[in-house]
């Protein structure tokens, strides 16, 4: 838990003019449904596992969808749960260079209008462990998709049970996980600490 960053501030205006947020420990289960969008032949791509060229049955033939509809399931509000609104439309990308071409970007919001400009893109992406096998890799929301350093932490919203991958299937329900929960610490605020040195050299 300690690995994630536990506060940050959200500037606004000035680089020292903003709002404080501490994240505190917590777990949430948090239904999705993921369904695939359109019809016919042209909803569907060749899977990561086809291009390869894998001859085992059950991927020679394997497709998924290219665009992914992706919202929490009815009567579940999660708007206090999440970071960001993962809801919406994910267009599939598969030469955007992550692991086993899983890259989706959300274009629409949940009512079917374009994304916020001004907020980071959010992605939708299989995001591997450094260690484990690859059956314990999750497929997560978050708004960075490059490669971390070790001991880096990468910034996420949610992420899926590891039993999750992509398929042709019209629709899936499946869990997601919030490890914390971003709060207000309206009382703290940042500002320049001048010494005497400091002074001195201003001088």
């Amino acid at each position: 838990m300690l690995a994630s960053p536990v506060a940050r501030m959200r500037c606004k205006g000035a680089v020292l003019a903003g709002n404080w947020e501490f994240a505190l420990p917590a777990h949430y289960r948090v239904p999705l449904v993921i369904g695939g969008v359109g019809d016919g032949e042209d909803a569907l791509t060749d899977s990561w596992e086809k291009t390869l060229g894998l001859l085992e049955a059950k991927f020679r033939d394997k497709q998924v969808w290219k665009r992914l509809s992706i919202s929490v399931k009815e009567g579940f509000n999660a708007k206090e749960i999440f970071d960001r609104d993962v809801s919406g439309i994910y267009e599939y990308l598969p030469k955007c260079g992550t692991a086993s071409n899983s890259l989706h970007k959300r274009i629409e919001d949940s009512e079917g209008r374009q994304v916020d400009t001004n907020q980071p893109d959010l992605f939708f992406f299989l995001d591997p462990t450094r260690c484990r096998e690859g059956s314990w890799d999750r497929f997560v929301f978050a708004t960075s998709t490059r490669r971390y350093e070790f001991e880096e932490c990468r910034p996420i919203i949610a992420k899926l049970g590891s039993n999750w991958r992509q398929s042709d299937r019209r629709e899936q329900e499946v869990e997601a996980t919030v490890d914390w929960k971003w709060m207000d610490a309206k009382g703290l605020t940042c500002q320049v600490c001048y010494t005497v040195v400091d002074i001195l050299l201003l001088i």
